[in-house]
């Protein structure tokens, strides 16, 4: 059986009813996971603590997930295999196009499979 690593987590949403409860999932799934309802104040706090994957919500007030996906991978060491995954409503292919120009690496539609949060968080 091959061990475990405990994920760090960082949840963006704005909508603070879907971030604590995709933040209580990913907990009992035994990662450590921050919460931020606000772009900024999750990307001030990046360097402290690296997560291992951040789930950023695309559609958010002033700093879209979009902006907020590059603004990271521009400003922070990604060589570490930081994962960054959209959580979004929209299921077009040019949204999808988007999110991943912009810097994510997986592209997840509201409200996702428990299964797929397992693959992500359980993956190397």
């Amino acid at each position: 059986m091959t061990k475990f690593r405990v994920k760090r987590i960082i949840i963006i949403d704005d909508d603070q009813d879907n971030a604590d409860l995709l933040a209580i999932l990913l907990q009992r799934m035994g990662a450590l996971v921050n919460v931020f309802y606000d772009v900024q104040a999750a990307i001030d706090s990046i360097s402290d603590c690296v997560p291992d994957i951040i789930f950023i919500d695309i559609k958010m007030p002033e700093i879209n997930g979009y902006r907020a996906a590059k603004l990271i991978r521009n400003n922070f060491n990604i060589e570490t295999g930081m994962i960054i995954v959209a959580l979004s409503g929209m299921t077009a292919q040019s949204d999808k196009a988007l999110a991943f120009i912009s810097g994510f690496d997986i592209y997840l539609t509201k409200l996702t499979s428990f299964d797929s949060l397992k693959r992500i968080i359980y993956s190397k």
